[in-house]
């Protein structure tokens, strides 16, 4: 990456001595306190700037107050080992000193408050942990496909009519293959469908599923598919009679893309809005009775997708519409096409 930005990565000793400018933007531990000290700052250029943005502690002010005597360095500081008013001690060799407070505008405090509020719900909601402190979720791993698994998730467990799956199976391909346990929050949160509450840490996400027994089987997956980053989600629910759902999906262009549900292939849906799922035997005229019936009720639709299993004669038709539509309606539609299965979707976004 830093070659890719033309950055030239070298150690502290050589920045100190080096730069002109020098910026400070590390946590106060007991690795870092006082670690700016007389051995780095006398290394320094002559009328080179030194800027404190981390903690007053890193700074071995001491030793800077030594330095500054014999070799004309700036310093420039907004942190103090207090945020309180009163005197300061750095204030004889700070060149400038501001309140720690460059955060604190308008615009600053508005994008803090929306990002907590829509983490929080992505968390709740959905099991998602970007930006969160101590977090579960590795680097390396972009969040976006832990809503992926959600969304692939909820379109299968819908497919089984919200029956209690007795086992999951996932599928994990290129990348994706070493990040497969941090997927089994998100997978829960749209199985489970608990309160807010009741949403366990990624790491515990397991546990709840064997709690409610749900079997967690991640595969073996061969990559010679060609799939790249994808992953697939396969729920099996009931006893006597087994009933199984398959999805399966990727992200392409930032956008999370729905590829497969059950044998119908190239789907390519982007899980967003309201999508209505009918499956029915494949006849002419089916798509149009559909769309007469919402028409009656205003319901626009936006997008369509309709592919075709010629192994079985069925089609599965994804109407993505302008407003969610009422159960009464979806049950009307499933009864004029004599629906296999007919259900709906709705993903934020």
């Amino acid at each position: 990456m830093a070659e890719k930005l033309g950055v030239e990565l070298v150690d502290v000793p050589t920045i100190f001595a080096q730069s002109d400018y020098i910026s400070l933007h590390i946590p106060e531990n007991d690795a870092t306190r006082g670690m700016i000290n007389a051995a780095l700052l006398s290394t320094m250029k002559p009328n080179a700037m030194l800027i404190n943005c981390a903690r007053s502690g890193v700074i071995n002010e001491a030793d800077l107050r030594a330095v500054k005597a014999q070799k004309p360095i700036l310093f420039c500081t907004d942190v103090y080992p207090k945020d309180e008013p009163g005197p300061k001690s750095c204030a004889d060799i700070a060149d400038i000193m501001l309140p720690h407070l460059g955060a604190n505008t308008n615009e600053a405090n508005f994008v803090a408050a929306k990002r907590a509020a829509e983490q929080t719900i992505a968390y709740f909601e959905q099991g998602i942990t970007t930006w969160v402190v101590n977090k579960e979720l590795p680097d390396g791993l972009d969040p976006q496909y832990q809503r992926l698994a959600y969304a692939l998730t909820l379109i299968a467990h819908r497919y089984l009519n919200g029956r209690q799956p007795s086992r999951i199976e996932t599928s994990f391909y290129g990348n994706l293959k070493p990040f497969a346990k941090y997927m089994t929050a998100p997978i829960a949160a749209a199985i489970c469908a608990f309160d807010s509450e009741d949403l366990p840490a990624p790491a515990a996400a397991e546990k709840l599923l064997e709690s409610r027994g749900v079997e967690l089987i991640n595969r073996e997956v061969d990559d010679n598919k060609h799939y790249g980053e994808s992953m697939t989600i396969d729920l099996s629910a009931g006893s006597d009679v087994i009933h199984r759902a398959s999805v399966r999906g990727t992200i392409t262009e930032n956008n999370l893309m729905v590829a497969r549900v059950n044998d119908f292939d190239k789907l390519y849906l982007d899980p967003i809005g309201h999508n209505l799922f009918v499956e029915y035997a494949d006849e002419p005229g089916v798509i149009g009775k559909i769309a007469s019936l919402l028409g009656e009720k205003n319901i626009n639709i936006i997008d369509l997708r309709a592919p075709q299993n010629l192994k079985i004669g069925h089609s599965l038709a994804v109407l993505k519409t302008n407003v969610a539509v009422p159960e009464l309606l979806i049950a009307r539609i499933s009864e004029a096409v004599r629906a296999k299965m007919a259900f709906q979707v709705s993903f934020e976004g």
